[in-house]
């Protein structure tokens, strides 16, 4: 959504977040939780979590969070 504030968020405390469009261009990016204003962004965006900036992996189980205005949005688990 357009001009929303966002907080995307990992239940491992030191996950690495990225944020970015499907082409690749990364809007923020970040130990979590990683905060990213919209503006005029519309469209499917990516949220990547990985253990280091360098997109390291690990085969943990993790919860994604993503809030707006405050709202969580949507709590998924990856396994």
């Amino acid at each position: 959504m357009a001009n929303k504030q966002y907080s995307f968020a990992s239940s491992v405390a030191t996950d690495y977040i990225t944020i970015a469009n499907t082409s690749g261009t990364i809007y923020a990016s970040g130990t979590t939780p990683v905060s990213w204003s919209s503006g005029a962004v519309t469209g499917t965006i990516k949220y990547y979590i990985h253990t280091n900036s360098a997109c390291g992996t690990q085969n943990v189980s993790r919860t994604r969070y993503i809030a707006v205005a405050g709202r969580v949005l949507a709590d998924c688990q990856r396994r």
